[in-house]
This record gives structure tokens, C-alpha cells and sequence, in this order.
């Protein structure tokens, strides 16, 4: 494997080099040149070479984690998160998130599971991801308190009882839309 991307997941075995990236999970077996960049997510894998980045040992289920670990600013316990919404503001879910709204889930549950509560994620463009039919953006400030990680929900994806800094329209790369 050269230049590229590439999961290495079971039992598999990967050669890679040149500039390539690879993500070893599970039981895997990587095999790399000294310009290969490595992500670790696995005590079981087995990385000969390359640059390793070791999040094997990473509690994504810690909201702070998970927040540093997907880039998700943080200031004085509110979260900056994002939604992908449609014209009127809102999803299939019927949830208000026009701009200076604060919403609450009705049916907010504390676990990491999906459902049960507001779900955003780390950037606008991954929001989208959940949402394809999205029109527009918003940022929205929850609290670290109560932020609930979603693991194993495909890309990023964390959930919230409510908004507690109210939405703001932003565009696709996370900047506010001034309008």
C-alpha cells in the first residue's frame, strides 16, 4: 500500500509505505516504512515501523476525551457542537435550533446510547453525515456536565439534555454566518 488510507482490522496484515496512513484495529498486523503513520486503536495489533499514534488506551466515553479527541472546543464547561438543519431550522425530529434558540430534549436519557436526547457532532460537515438533506448549520453550546458520547455510532456523533449557549448559523467549515 502506498499512498492512501487504509483500516486493518481482524486478523489482517498490512505492508505499507511511502506516505501512507493505516488504522490498525483489533488483532491486526502492520508492517511499515518510516513515513507511514500509524493510529493505534488496539492493544492486540502488532505495528512494526512507521510513526504510531497510540489512542488504544483513550476513554472516548469521557465527554472531555472525546471532546480533545475530535477537536471540539471547550471554554468555561460549554462544548461547541454542531447540527446540520433544514430551512425552517429543525430535523426530522421536529427540534427548534434556529439561531439564539436554546432547545431541550424531551426525552433526554443519560447513557451513551443513541436516541434519548439532543445528538450533534464535532463539526459541521460530520453533522451532515446524519443527516444528508441539510440546508444549513448551526454551532450550539452544551455543557461538558452532561455531554453524552455516542460510541460506535459511525462518524463522531455525542448527545446532550439541552442547549445552553444559544445557536448560532454557521457555514459548512464552522464559521458564524453573519447575515
Amino acid at each position: 500500500m502506498g499512498i492512501g488510507h487504509r483500516p486493518c482490522v481482524g486478523l489482517a496484515t498490512v505492508y505499507a509505505w511511502d506516505s501512507a496512513t493505516v488504522y490498525a484495529w483489533d488483532s491486526a498486523t502492520v508492517y511499515a516504512t518510516p513515513y507511514v503513520v500509524v493510529h493505534l486503536h488496539s492493544a492486540k495489533a502488532r505495528v512494526s515501523g512507521g510513526h504510531i499514534i497510540d489512542v488504544a488506551d483513550l476513554d472516548l466515553s469521557d465527554p472531555a476525551t472525546w471532546c480533545e479527541h475530535h477537536g471540539v472546543t471547550v471554554v468555561d464547561g460549554i462544548a461547541t457542537v454542531y447540527k446540520a438543519v433544514d430551512n425552517h431550522w429543525t430535523t426530522s425530529r421536529g427540534i427548534d435550533y434556529s439561531p439564539g434558540s436554546t432547545p431541550s430534549a424531551p426525552d433526554w436519557r443519560a447513557d451513551g446510547r443513541r436516541g434519548g436526547g439532543l445528538h450533534f457532532s464535532p463539526t459541521p460537515w460530520l453533522s451532515q453525515t446524519y443527516y444528508p438533506e441539510a440546508t444549513r448549520y448551526v454551532s450550539c453550546g452544551v455543557s461538558i456536565e452532561t455531554l453524552m458520547p455516542i460510541l460506535g455510532a459511525g462518524a463522531a456523533k455525542c448527545k446532550a439534555p439541552a442547549v445552553v449557549r444559544g445557536c448560532v448559523e454557521v457555514d459548512i467549515d464552522g464559521r458564524e454566518v453573519v447575515r
